[in-house]
């Protein structure tokens, strides 16, 4: 079961990383949120917890360095966000 809450600590990286969009330069951590990530996956904990950020049903992704794989699947089902050809993904992950 993993620890980080879907709502409030969600909203608390998506408030922080408004606020770094809007005062370039300024650096924000999400490291208390992002050790809460109990998923066993080939990502770093801390773009994970971006991703559950900004990835949901409505937006697509595209992962450049691989074509079909559990990674991508994985995200996939976590996020509900579907995997797209590059010129056509929302959000590119590199």
């Amino acid at each position: 079961m993993m620890d980080l809450d879907m709502t409030h600590d969600i909203q608390r990286v998506y408030r922080k990383l408004l606020t770094c969009m809007s005062r370039p330069g300024l650096i924000e951590n999400i490291s208390s949120e992002s050790q809460k990530v109990d998923i066993t996956i080939d990502m770093i904990k801390h773009l994970l917890t971006i991703l559950f950020t900004v990835l949901d049903g409505e937006v697509t992704f595209h992962l450049p360095a691989l074509k079909d794989s559990e990674l991508i699947k994985k995200i996939n089902h976590l996020t509900y966000a579907k995997n797209a050809i590059l010129q056509q993904a929302d959000y590119i992950i590199v």
